[in-house]
Parts: C-alpha cells; structure tokens; sequence
C-alpha cells in the first residue's frame, strides 16, 4: 500500500515514493485549501456547509452551492490522481453527508512528528538535545505558509511559530556551552528566514560569531539588524 508523506511546515506537500505534489500552483489555491483542510482534520468528517464558509466568504455568492462544492472536490481528486491512479477517489471519501480523508492508507505528517519531538518530559538532557535539533531542522517554514491569511490557518500557524522560537532560544545557551558556535551561527540563520526581527537570536548569532573570531561580521551583522529595525519599525 502507498504510504503518504505531507508536509505543512513551510511549503505544502504531499508526497509519495515516486510523486511530489505541491501548493506553489496558485490557480488551484482552493484546491490546496481543501486538501490541507481534509488532511488537518483527517480523523473528522467535514460537512459541505463546513467547507463553503472555508472556501467562500459568502454561500450566498454561489448560485449553486451543491455544485460548487461538486466542482472543488472534482479538481482536487484530478490533483491527487498525479500520485497514482485514481488516488483522488481513494484518499478522498463521502460519508455521512460530509467528506472525509482516508486514514486506512498511511500518512506521515511533519506537524505530528514535530508535536512528538517537542514532548520531552522526563528525559535525558543529551537525548533533549538531538529532539530538538531534529524538531528545528524539520522546520521548513510557518505552517501552511502560503495560506497564512486563512483564518482556520492563523493560530494553529502562530502556535507552531512560537514553539519553534522557544525551541531555538532553549538550545542556543547549550550550544555555546558545548563548543558548538557554527551551529548555532547556522540554525539562527535559518530562524532569521521565518523571524527576522528577534533581537534575542541576533544576539546569539553575534556572540557565536564573536567567539569564532569573525568580528568584521559581529558588526555587519548589527549594522544590518540595527538599519532593518529602524526602516522597517522606526526603532
């Protein structure tokens, strides 16, 4: 049986061992809505009157609500269709007057590891260390980023955002403690990418670059940080 890798953080994929499908096609934004909506949810049946408040800002607007809905589920089945004949009818099921995603062909989803690793309760502080970096690393973005004005998306996207900073801000002292300063030069980088305005990792970034010795970069790096700050905030 195929198995179904997706990811949500950052760019929007799903994936299997010989196809990749992803949300960078903006003609099919409602498409990718659905199926970002029916995965999220996947242990749910969504109800039609469910999915017009998510695909229009008003029912109304649609003369013909039933088959509007009818339409979207058509193309996003023709979409899925690319990872294997006639997975569109497969993978998405109509039950009980709503539509559900089928959870009988397996799934790996990078928010659900990503929740799993941030559990860390209890264990050993070398063992802490190597969850988080997989959890930073398997970080590729905000949450469904190219949908980030959805209202269902926002909170679950500031949820993810947020726990991903604290994540990064919690490793960085062990980091330099341990002698690792290219690493947390390189994942502070990588944070500035989704969070260019955090003072905090700016900072982090400056000392390990000073502990390297790359002072001419301390000081563009500020420069730089300094100039954003008060273009972009007047501060």
């Amino acid at each position: 049986m195929n198995t179904i890798q997706v990811r949500m953080l950052g760019e929007f994929s799903i994936s299997t061992q010989s196809q990749q499908l992803c949300d960078s096609d903006n003609r099919s934004r409602k498409v990718w809505i659905l199926l970002a909506y029916l995965i999220y949810h996947r242990n749910r049946v969504v109800t039609q009157d469910e999915l017009m408040s998510l695909l229009w800002d008003d029912a109304s607007t649609s003369a013909n609500p039933s088959g509007a809905i009818k339409t979207i589920f058509h193309r996003a089945r023709i979409t899925l269709d690319r990872l294997w004949p006639r997975a569109g009818h497969e993978l998405i099921l109509k039950q009980s007057g709503g539509y559900i995603w089928n959870n009988e062909i397996p799934l790996t989803l990078d928010v659900d590891r990503f929740d799993e690793l941030c559990r860390m309760d209890d264990l050993p502080e070398s063992e802490k260390l190597q969850r988080t970096l997989e959890a930073l690393d398997l970080y590729q973005g905000d949450f469904l980023d190219r949908m980030s004005s959805e209202t269902w998306i926002v909170p679950i996207s500031v949820y993810y955002h947020n726990r991903y900073i604290q994540l990064l801000l919690n490793i960085l002292p062990a980091l330099l403690e341990e002698g690792r300063q290219s690493d947390v030069v390189s994942l502070c980088q990588t944070a500035a990418q989704v969070e260019p305005y955090h003072e905090q990792i700016c900072a982090w970034q400056m000392r390990a670059l000073l502990d390297l010795g790359e002072q001419k970069k301390v000081i563009a790096l500020y420069t730089d940080f300094s100039d954003q700050l008060f273009a972009n905030f007047g501060i």
